[in-house]
């Protein structure tokens, strides 16, 4: 690792230490420079890799757009290696940053910045060793200048981009210099979590009306399955009872089936064994057929061979006969094809003595090139020598030549250094004094300023405390109204689940109501079938209990007295009645009774009985007087509670029934006293009735009216309590507000106090120094002098010897031309010949290859006739031995026909023999097949009792089947005594009943009760989450107005600031001219942005796109500089930002540095000299080896050559 000398610098303000890089693109080695305080110099030629270092910086300091760093993909930033080294996997940069000031709020007093990055994509971040996250590095940095939107890095090109950036883009850059990017994160962070919780709360909404909807629809599907399950329980016992029985009845005809099954299977043994017997006579009979068929086999077997043999024979004569004519073809083709290559044989000779004739002619003229070629190039060697010794001489003269300038040059260079520094020593020595000067009238008019600012700073610490005691006179009665707030909450809170507790009781009810709750089986079935389709019963009125309105207390004694007439159904006349009874019956849904309007007839109450019981104490009335119906419905209440008499109690009822015995007497508790005398009453058993149902129904609505009235009460309250507390909150923040501002403005103030009162001590400091370095400046004037007239004298001698050594290598460069021109002459004339050489050696080569070639040809047709000659000999042989195989093969057949004779006479005997047995058999057979047909019968009737056996046992296993689908592992019951067929059919029609009761509730989800807890559980918890995302969300918009409050007045502080600093420096650049920052006008204030108008000296206000390269370029340094001006960043970085400025604007430029080098270390890129002059220390880049980057310390010189 080539590590940069350090110097001693003392600083006391934060500043760039060191920057170390590893594998960063082309610092493949380690490398670290050590910056110092003051105006650090970057050089080098183009193309060494200045621009990384910037790079460098930008990328450790959190760049996450990589395409700034003029690259494509994270991963560009990694050495890729060179011919001669291999690409690294992984890049490192690391930046430490002098916190002695304490300028970054942090333990540490140097701050280190490390990232890394692999091949793989992965990277890391470090702060002083410890791993963090990018967002903790842009917090680190926020206010210093160096954050993502800061202004202390200003790389190639980048100045046009301030200038052309966009109003809201500058605005950010301002945000940075005044410490508010900090505040903007922080809003924006904000408005991002506000945003997500109102989307969370938007999707929280949807969800909890899904889940309401879910609870409603779970609590009728509850109901249902609570049906189902009463109704399968039902069903499983009748199937029970019903499997039990039928196991026990195919048990028993299984067993009947097994003796049945047992007596035939004795008789059919017998039978087999009678079969048994003449089914071995037969076997024996066939037997001796079996032989002799085998005799006849063989025989058949023999004459077959004999047939194929004397066929064999005739195919080999035919094939030796082809094979004979072939052979005298082939004879004659072979025949013919040697006289042809006979005469083709002499052709070849003749042709093969002319080639070797021409070949020997072209041999001697290749000769004879070679010698010529051999002349030409001894003659050229020797005139090559001679040039070469020419060139020598000549080339030795030039480095004479070239020392006696190398050593001119190097006294024009120190002539032109000294004179250059004793021009800078003047110079400096005249701004020193001039600086002096505006240093004592700067001194001055700080103090006045120190005066004001501290009179501005007394003032606005009275004004902080007024305001903090008027806050906390605020916040004294916002607790005392929170608290009420919070009391009213927990009443409300507790009111509306009471209200919501009612509700719920409200909606059981009425689904009792309209579900007719405690009613017989056949009414509600009835009544759930008019409502899908009236038109069953056109007449029907409806239900006894639904047709009256009882007073709220009499409801027992009118269900006592009515009993199970309440569910009578009213309908219009009988033919509706008779409808009813008939739907009831064909469905087989019990009984109900009816009551036709037209039809019903109530023997009127005698006026002189009823006046026997008139104004007798504790007497209610007649139940038909006390409760309440329709005139439409008279006769059917009549019927109902026509003779029912209401009394308060059992006393009172006997004291009227002595008088009136011919009354219903009913108490309101329920006790009953009958016109026989027969007395009914006791504990009422609690039990669902509708007239019960309907008396809570209404109770329950008062209930809730009670308390809806209490609610609206403390909603109210509860609301006028919250505009309060919302009023005091505005007021507390417009408070705090006005604080902070106080605040923001002392600590601007304070800041400067501080600033002025260094600034003051340093520039005093500055005066006295300045005394010592003028007669350090004087000294040294006079022995620069001295050296300048020494040095002007050497270089006049030398520049004699120059003159002289021109003259000589003049002459000689003459002659080494002339034997040049000579040698490429040669050159052309020898490469000639040897190209004709070459030429005649290729065409002799061609003419030796045709020679070889007919001489090939020559030997190929020379074989072909020997092995013609060897065929005519072999197809020869092959002739005359065929002819004696033909003879050979007619004797052999003849025999071969005499045996085949023989064979056929004895085939003919065994086949009479054969016919005699089989007729034999013929009867045996006869007899057997009767007793088969006897055996067949009883096998068949076996196996009808086994198929019916086994259909039992089938049916007993398919019911053992069913009963373990349905009942598992459980025992099976005894059908006992009284379970018969009958009963049995009894069941089956009451398990229809029971599932088509099942059927007509449709699908049923019994997991529905279960899901029901589970998801009213749920809608609490949702109900809870989504009052804590709404708090939550109202927190925020509170944070996001009192950011937007303190971003906004300091904003406006700073611009006005920085607006007169912009001013000062603009003039103070161009020397004259005016400047201005304006606030961009904008509906939306946090979008308004700042323009730049510029007017420059002499002309007239203008667009910046007019200005000139050199004026848009300062226009936008003056801006810059302002900024640093009011807010030193740690460091400034410059990459090439003066490459467009002239000479004079350049001078200005680099003033300003020097000026703001005392509170700002500067690093700057650059190939200027004006700029190299003004360098506290230069640092010089180079690229020894193609890819790879080093860095060292120059001296000016150094710099000024590396420049270019």
């Amino acid at each position: 690792m080539a590590v940069i000398p350090k110097h001693t610098f003392t600083v006391v303000f934060m500043h760039l230490k060191s920057l170390e890089l590893r594998g960063f693109k082309s610092f493949a080695k380690g490398i670290e420079i050590e910056f110092r305080p003051g105006i650090n110099v970057i050089v080098g030629p183009n193309g060494c890799g200045k621009s990384n270092i910037a790079d460098a910086i930008r990328w450790v300091l959190g760049e996450a757009n990589i395409r700034n760093l003029r690259g494509q993909r994270g991963e560009d930033v990694i050495f890729t290696g060179t011919d001669r080294k291999k690409p690294l996997g992984m890049a490192v940069v690391s930046m430490t940053l002098d916190n002695q000031d304490s300028m970054i709020n942090s333990e540490y007093s140097d701050i280190n910045i490390t990232r890394r990055i692999y091949r793989t994509g992965e990277s890391q971040f470090l702060i002083n060793a410890v791993e963090v996250r990018l967002k903790d590095i842009h917090s680190l940095l926020s206010g210093t200048g160096l954050g993502k939107r800061g202004y202390a890095i200003i790389g190639q090109g980048e100045l046009e981009q301030v200038l052309d950036a966009k109003p809201f883009e500058r605005r950010l850059i301002i945000e940075e210099a005044a410490g508010l990017s900090g505040y903007r994160l922080k809003k924006d962070e904000a408005e991002t979590k506000l945003h997500a919780s109102s989307q969370d709360i938007i999707r929280l909404e949807d969800i909890l009306g899904e889940v309401k909807q879910r609870v409603g629809e779970l609590e009728e599907k509850a109901e249902k399955a609570r049906k189902y399950l009463q109704l399968d329980s039902e069903r499983g016992y009748l199937e029970r009872k019903i499997l039990a029985y039928e196991l026990f009845v195919l048990d028993r005809e299984h067993k009947s089936r097994e003796r049945d099954l047992k007596d035939l299977t004795e008789r059919l043994l017998e039978s087999r064994q009678i079969l048994g017997n003449m089914e071995k006579e037969i076997k024996e009979n066939q037997e001796l057929l079996r032989n002799i068929r085998e005799n006849n086999s063989e025989a058949r077997e023999k004459k077959f061979h004999l047939v194929t043999g004397i066929n064999q024979r005739e195919n080999e004569v035919r094939l030796s006969q082809e094979r004979i004519d072939l052979s005298r073809e082939r004879l004659a083709q072979l025949n013919t094809d040697i006289t042809k290559y006979a005469d083709t044989m002499n052709k070849l000779k003749q042709d093969l003595n002319t080639h070797q004739q021409e070949l020997a002619l072209k041999e001697a003229e290749l000769e004879a090139k070679r010698r010529e070629a051999e002349a030409v190039h001894k003659e050229m060697v020797r005139v090559e020598e001679e040039f070469l010794r020419a060139s020598a001489q000549v080339e030795s003269d030039r480095t004479r030549l070239i020392d006696c300038l190398s050593l001119e040059s190097t006294y024009k260079n120190e002539i032109r250094e000294k004179e250059e520094r004793l021009r800078k020593n003047r110079e400096k020595l005249e701004l020193g004094r001039a600086e002096n000067q505006y240093r004592q009238q700067k001194i001055t008019n700080w103090h006045k300023d120190l005066a004001e600012l501290e009179r501005e700073i007394g003032e606005g610490l009275s004004i902080l405390e007024g305001l903090q005691q008027e806050k906390e006179g605020l916040e004294r009665k916002q607790q005392q109204i929170t608290a009420e707030t919070t009391r009213l909450e927990s009443q409300l809170t507790s009111m509306q689940a009471e209200y919501r507790g009612l509700q719920n009781q409200l909606l059981t009810l009425e689904d009792s109501i309209k579900s007719h709750v405690g009613m017989s089986e056949g009414v509600r079935r009835l009544l759930g079938a008019l409502q899908q389709e009236r038109r069953l019963i056109p007449g029907f009125v409806g239900v006894m209990s639904d047709l009256i309105e009882v007073p709220p207390g009499l409801e027992v004694a009118v269900e006592a007295a009515a009993g199970r007439s309440l569910e009578n159904m009213v309908v219009k006349d009988y033919e509706d009645a008779k409808a009813a009874i008939s739907l009831l019956k064909s469905r087989s849904w019990g009984r109900v009774t009816f009551l036709p309007l037209n039809m019903l007839r109530q023997k009127p109450l005698n006026s002189r009985e009823l006046g026997t019981i008139e104004g007798v104490p504790g007497v209610l009335g007649l139940a038909t007087q006390l409760v309440k119906y329709s005139p439409r419905y008279r006769r059917a209440v009549e019927h109902v509670l026509g003779r029912v008499l209401i009394v308060e109690n059992l006393d009172i009822g006997l004291q009227v029934f002595r008088k009136q015995s011919h009354l219903l007497i009913v108490t309101v508790e329920g006790e009953i006293i009958n016109p026989s005398g027969a007395m009914t009453g006791g504990k009422y058993r609690e039990r669902t009735s509708p007239l019960r149902i309907r008396a809570s129904y209404r109770e329950k609505q008062k209930e809730m009216e009670t308390v809806n009235t209490q609610l609206k009460q403390v909603s109210s309250t509860l609301e006028g309590k919250r505009s309060q507390l919302k009023e005091l909150d505005a007021d507390s923040a417009n408070i705090q507000n006005k604080i902070n501002e106080t605040l923001f403005q002392l600590d601007i103030k304070r800041k400067e106090r501080e600033r002025l009162r260094s600034e003051i001590d340093r520039e005093r400091r500055e005066i006295s120094q300045f005394f010592e370095v003028e007669r350090t400046a004087q000294r040294e004037i006079s022995t620069l002098e001295n050296e300048l007239s020494q040095l002007t004298v050497q270089g006049t001698d030398i520049r004699s010897q120059i003159d002289v050594l021109e003259k000589e290598i003049e002459g000689r460069k003459l002659e080494s031309d002339r034997l040049s021109r000579q040698l490429e002459l040669l050159r052309e004339r020898h490469a000639n010949y040897i190209d004709l050489v070459d030429i005649s050696q290729q065409e002799l080569d061609s003419r030796r290859q045709g020679i070889q070639q007919l001489a090939a040809v020559k030997e190929s047709y020379e074989a072909s006739l020997e092995d013609y000659d060897q065929q005519v000999s072999r197809f020869t042989r092959v002739m005359e031995t065929e002819s004696e195989r033909i003879k050979i093969l007619e004797v052999e057949r003849e025999q071969l026909q005499l045996e085949l004779k023989e064979i056929e006479g004895r085939l003919q005997d065994l086949e009479q023999q054969a016919i005699a047995i089989q007729e034999q058999a013929v009867g045996l057979h006869e007899a057997a097949e009767d007793c088969r047909k006897e055996v067949a019968a009883m096998e068949d009737k076996i196996k009808q009792l086994e198929i019916r056996k086994a259909r039992i046992e089938t049916e007993e296993t398919n019911v053992l089947q069913l009963w373990k689908e349905k009942f598992a592992d459980e025992t099976i019951d005894d059908p006992g005594e009284g379970m018969n067929s009958r009963r049995q059919r009894v069941m089956r029609e009451r398990l229809e009943v029971v599932k088509q009761a099942i059927e007509d509730l449709g699908p049923v989800d019994v997991t529905a009760i279960d899901e029901l807890n589970d998801v009213s559980q749920r809608f609490v918890f949702l109900k809870s989450q989504l009052e804590d995302l709404q708090q939550a969300r109202q927190a925020l918009t509170r944070i996001i107005e009192e950011t937007e409050a303190v971003m906004n007045s300091r904003f406006n502080d700073f611009l006005a600031v920085a607006n007169a600093s912009f001013r000062k420096t603009f003039n103070a650049i161009f020397q004259g001219g005016e400047a201005e920052l304006v606030r961009e006008e904008h509906e939306d204030i946090w979008q308004s942005g700042v323009e730049i108008m510029v007017k420059m000296p002499g002309k007239r206000r203008q667009s910046l796109n007019l200005l000139s390269g050199g004026e848009r370029a300062l226009t936008c340094i003056a801006f810059i500089f302002s900024l640093l001006v009011l807010k030193p960043t740690p460091f400034c970085l410059f990459d090439e930002v003066d490459s467009s400025l002239d000479d004079a604007n350049l001078t200005r430029f680099t003033e300003f540095i020097k000026r703001l080098a005392e509170r700002i270390q500067f690093i700057v890129i650059t190939h200027r000299q004006g700029t190299i002059e003004v360098a506290d220390n230069i640092f010089g880049v180079t690229m020894p080896e193609q890819g790879l980057s080093e860095v060292y310390s120059l001296s000016p010189e150094e710099a000024e050559i590396l420049a270019g």
